[in-house]
């Protein structure tokens, strides 16, 4: 049911990684999950959405959830970064619902690519949501191997500078005249 369940309309109750209504990826090869959702003909496109889950567990939320639309699977345009757009709320385990609202794109395939933090991603919804209007022009992907290559090297290089901001903050802990050149 994974090629199914993701636009199905039911959301997941509970721990996501032991329910059957989530599709859940690990150790990915690439170094991406891509889900391509067909909307069966072109179609004007307002939002986007997708469910998620992370914070403990060695899962972790993921560093881009980028957003691509085609008209014919082969040219693509790239739409937005859903991690930018609606960023997961820190701490424990939580369930976040990634949001691209208010855009204006068409397409019949839309495809989702996950840059994960870490050796998991799951997901339990996703959903397309209709749009009026006429899309701006966009620069069109057509090497999508190169195009993920790109944003995984750029997902690399935040994480790394995340991660040592961190460990400065944790360093300056107590210090605050520091901190507050920080911020």
């Amino acid at each position: 049911g994974d090629a199914t369940q993701l636009t199905d309309g039911q959301y997941t109750e509970g721990r996501f990684w032991v329910q059957q209504s989530t599709v859940g990826w690990m150790h990915t090869s690439a170094g991406r999950v891509v889900i391509t959702i067909d909307l069966g003909d072109v179609q004007t496109i307002g939002g986007f959405s997708l469910n998620s889950a992370a914070g403990n567990s060695g899962v972790y939320w993921p560093s881009h959830i980028h957003v691509l639309v085609s008209d014919d699977g082969s040219h693509y345009r790239a739409v937005g970064d859903l991690v930018q757009a609606s960023p997961p709320p820190p701490g424990e385990y939580a369930v976040h619902r990634y949001q691209l609202s208010n855009i204006t794109a068409r397409g019949r395939y839309v495809t989702c690519v996950i840059i994960p933090n870490g050796v998991f991603a799951f997901v339990d919804e996703i959903e397309v949501l209709a749009g009026a209007g006429e899309p701006p022009a966009r620069d069109t992907i057509d090497d999508l191997d190169a195009y993920f290559d790109s944003i995984r090297i750029h997902a690399a290089v935040q994480h790394r500078l995340r991660a040592d901001l961190a460990d400065v903050r944790t360093a300056a802990a107590g210090r605050p005249a520091l901190l507050n050149k920080l911020d």
